[in-house]
């Protein structure tokens, strides 16, 4: 055994190396017996290990906060939205970490302060971390984002290059079912558009009016636009901001607009003059988050604003639906919105019946059903003059209120 107890020591420690590899440390036991049994247990856990038979044990799994950093650090390679899945780990850190120190800790967290091992230990957990989405009266969509983020990361701490350091051989997250997801179906019209940017300042009513004319940009897309993206000509911009980049490795080219051009180009000269790079900008400075001016003055212009209603996001869906009624091609439509898909921009399509009004008015013509509602009862079917009599009669009854009880 390679057990030994420093000059002057209390405790004894170990020294051995296995397989090539180092380990030392302190048994804190006081007798070189008591040591041998401690380092004896390290040695059977370590062939335990390396056959895949080692027990589960709790302590050696990272806590919640460390494996987010490490989950954050991995995933932020492959995503354009990093500011997005910070926001949903921290909201998931108020149940699973540790309350921050060097941050505000989130409204209504309860930090637990768990390990990964914990949800596997006792799935308890997981169904308190439901109970605790809903008491805080999160949507839907927002708690399967939540639920993604738990799983993501212990799909992580399943890959191999991880799993000897996270001892993790289970994801406890899966099989749980996801809320349903609410499409949008909310589109705005041409008045309510315009009363929206009547009500806003200047730099959220050019947002908005790039969202319309150029309805292939999304709200961070447009945010992100520099004077520089455009061509001299303002016929066209170079989007390198937009959601697929990472998997297509090009960037997005978006025609302009005639009227979108007469609308850039004094402020394109005025932000010359001002040495002025973004084209949403607030006091010569880049703008990172208009969400709650949008807010603001959707309301101020009578405009429902939250997920299930309207959204910045709903320009999109509006202008789908806008070049649909006008008769554009489906390809033609699929290029302008920037989906791969078809299919994509179909669901972003919510057609208002007008195209039913006139074989409804057909179908209405061939079966006429006024007069007899009415009373005035006309045409085949009813010859019998005692039974027209009697429904003349019911038609003219006044309707009798019913009593309550």
């Amino acid at each position: 055994m390679t057990v030994f107890r420093q000059p002057g020591g209390t405790t004894y420690r170990y020294d051995f190396y296995w397989k090539g590899k180092r380990y030392t440390g302190t048994t804190d036991q006081v007798t070189k017996r008591d040591a041998q049994l401690v380092e004896a247990d390290i040695r059977k856990r370590l062939r335990q290990q390396a056959w895949g038979i080692a027990p589960f044990e709790r302590d050696a799994t990272p806590t919640f906060t460390a494996w987010a950093g490490v989950y954050y650090a991995e995933q932020r390679k492959r995503i354009t939205r990093p500011d997005i899945l910070e926001r949903t780990l921290r909201m998931v850190l108020g149940f699973f970490g540790a309350k921050p120190t060097k941050s505000e800790a989130i409204d209504g967290g309860v930090y637990h302060n768990l390990r990964l091992a914990d949800p596997i230990l006792d799935p308890d957990w997981l169904t308190k971390f439901e109970t605790w989405m809903d008491e805080r009266g999160i949507a839907g969509s927002t708690k399967n984002s939540y639920r993604s983020a738990v799983s993501g990361m212990y799909k992580l701490a399943l890959r191999p290059a991880w799993r000897k350091t996270t001892h993790i051989s289970a994801n406890p997250v899966l099989g749980i079912p996801r809320d349903p997801g609410i499409s949008r179906q909310a589109t705005l019209t041409v008045g309510e558009l315009r009363a929206w940017i009547q009500a806003s300042s200047p730099h959220v009513r050019l947002a908005l009016a790039i969202g319309a004319l150029a309805p292939k940009l999304r709200l961070q897309s447009i945010l992100a636009l520099q004077w520089a993206d455009f061509d001299p000509a303002l016929t066209f911009l170079t989007n390198h901001q937009h959601k697929t980049i990472r998997s297509s490795g090009r960037p997005q080219v978006v025609a302009v607009d005639p009227q979108l051009a007469d609308l850039l180009r004094p402020l394109r000269d005025q932000a010359r003059k001002a040495k002025q790079r973004y084209v949403i900008a607030w006091r010569g400075k880049p703008v990172r988050s208009i969400r709650r001016a949008l807010r603001r003055s959707a309301i101020d212009a009578g405009i429902e604003y939250s997920r299930t209603a309207i959204t910045f996001h709903s320009l999109r869906h509006t202008m789908a639906t806008m070049l649909a009624e006008l008769g554009v091609p489906d390809e033609q439509r699929r290029m302008v919105m920037g989906h791969s898909d078809i299919r994509t921009t179909q669901g972003y399509t919510h057609l208002r019946p007008t195209h039913e009004r006139a074989p409804m008015a057909a179908l209405s013509a061939a079966v006429p059903l006024t007069d007899a509602v009415l009373g005035e009862v006309q045409g085949p079917g009813i010859d019998n003059p005692r039974k027209v009599a009697q429904i003349r009669s019911w038609a003219r009854k006044p309707i009798r209120k019913r009593r309550s009880a």
